[in-house]
């Protein structure tokens, strides 16, 4: 399928596109809170037969989850599922903390199956009330088996980025092949994709951006206004990857438990997710609202790059349940992502602050942002190997 349906043009200029199902409404757009570029967010109030969940954390859940994830260390000095700093650049002195711990955590994930995508029937179908805002990409929910791999706890901060951005002005610049997923050729990182990174670093994009010159108040928010590329760089200078759109499910879904959202089926609200604020909070700011192994804003707050490209139909195709699956960008054109060389369109996740299109709380929405393109509410976390 492709979207043609509609572009939602955000206040800031974001181009974002949605393309319902035959039988599936077009949503209206609404706007971020005040000073924001418009943030998309995601609610649920029941599960698919109607039933609210009990609230679930990453230590426990309805849904019958646990904070264990495996009992076998792969690496990093830790069980899996539990959480450990990884000892990566970005965390050499790092003084601010986040939700009362290292802003650095990461967790060790055993690989296995996860559904990607939204099932028409079981935890993660469409809620009755968001039947005009489930999309046809998100269709056929299918089966990914993912490798080992370890998920930074939360989306990168500010005062991370600081470091990032110090190396860059000393020349850093990634390697050709660097940060290729394990198996999957052609995933490293492209020479060209140089043409899409700055001589320095413009971090203030528009009124939501955390970024500032000098370190203050909101160290520990995630940075903003970075697109697909300067993710990617960071988190290959921090020694890991962006994580796949099958790898970010793996984690938010809880891998087999498949959850609707990242805490579970129980319904959205203040405590579980960031919207609606009218500003970017701290990273870790709704402890409820944590994934099984404890990641935590993979709803709301911001949306996060992953490293796939993009496309309406790639769910259809036999690509998609291969193991570690990923849309590898190519080199046709001026941008990797996009036979026609000019959209760069790359999966983000995890919604946003605005209350105006709740469902990208849901762990199997997805949106489409133009890979060279980055505004305040967009952040990343990385991926690392095993």
């Amino acid at each position: 399928m492709i979207k043609n349906a509609m572009l939602m043009v955000l206040s800031a200029g974001l181009v974002l596109g949605c393309d319902p199902g035959e039988d599936e409404g077009t949503p209206a757009m609404g706007t971020g809170g005040s000073g924001s570029s418009t943030e998309t967010g995601g609610n649920d109030s029941t599960v698919a037969d109607g039933t609210a969940g009990a609230p679930e954390t990453g230590d426990a859940s309805s849904d019958g989850g646990d904070s264990s994830g495996g009992s076998d260390s792969s690496g990093g000095g830790t069980d899996a599922g539990m959480p450990y700093d990884p000892d990566a650049p970005s965390c050499e002195g790092l003084q601010t903390t986040c939700a009362g711990a290292s802003c650095c955590t990461t967790v060790n994930l055993p690989g296995g199956t996860v559904a990607v995508g939204r099932g028409l029937s079981g935890n993660d179908a469409c809620p009755p009330e968001f039947l005009s805002e489930c999309f046809s990409d998100e269709t056929p929910e299918h089966d990914v088996t993912v490798g080992g791999f370890a998920l930074d706890h939360y989306a990168v901060t500010v005062g991370r980025f600081r470091a990032f951005v110090a190396a860059w002005n000393d020349n850093w610049r990634p390697a050709e092949g660097e940060g290729e997923i394990p198996g999957v050729v052609g995933s490293g990182w492209q020479l060209a994709w140089n043409d899409h990174l700055p001589g320095s670093f413009d971090l203030q994009c528009n009124a939501s951006a955390t970024w500032t010159e000098a370190p203050g108040a909101d160290e520990d928010k995630p940075i903003g206004c970075v697109n697909w590329y300067h993710a990617q760089a960071f988190c290959i200078w921090d020694e890991g990857r962006l994580p796949t759109e099958a790898e970010w499910e793996y984690a938010a879904a809880g891998a087999d438990q498949d959850r609707l959202y990242p805490w579970g089926s129980a319904p959205i609200d203040e405590t579980r997710s960031v919207f609606d604020t009218g500003t970017i909070e701290p990273v870790g700011s709704r402890p409820d609202g944590a994934a099984r192994w404890g990641h935590m804003d993979m709803a709301g707050n911001t949306s996060e790059w992953v490293f796939d490209c993009h496309d309406d139909g790639f769910f259809e195709t036999p690509e998609a349940t291969a193991d570690n699956a990923v849309l590898v960008p190519g080199t046709e054109g001026q941008y990797p992502c996009g036979s026609d060389g000019s959209t760069d369109p790359h999966v983000l996740k995890g919604g946003g602050t605005s209350s105006d299109f709740l469902t990208y709380n849901r762990v199997a929405s997805r949106e489409e942002g133009r890979g060279d393109t980055g505004f305040g509410g967009i952040t990343f976390r990385c991926a690392r190997g095993l």
